[in-house]
């Protein structure tokens, strides 16, 4: 069980590295082609997405831990 548990929290810390490289990289893009204020709009957008999908796999580990008690 440990050792899923290296895999799951690698898993995290590379979902989490590629979020925030993709997120920097589509911000300038559309910063460059659409002017700021679009880029703005899309980094509040993807560091939306990024807080979701970082409270769903917190949530995701939270049931997990209590499942394997019961």
């Amino acid at each position: 069980m440990d050792g899923f548990n290296k895999v799951c929290d690698a898993v995290e810390v590379a979902g989490r590295n590629v979020m925030s490289t993709s997120s920097v990289v589509t911000t300038e893009l559309v910063s460059h082609k659409y002017g700021e204020e679009a880029g703005k709009v899309i980094n509040e957008g993807l560091d939306a997405a990024g807080h979701a999908m970082g409270t769903a796999w917190t949530v995701f580990k939270i049931w997990k831990e209590l499942r394997s008690k019961i």
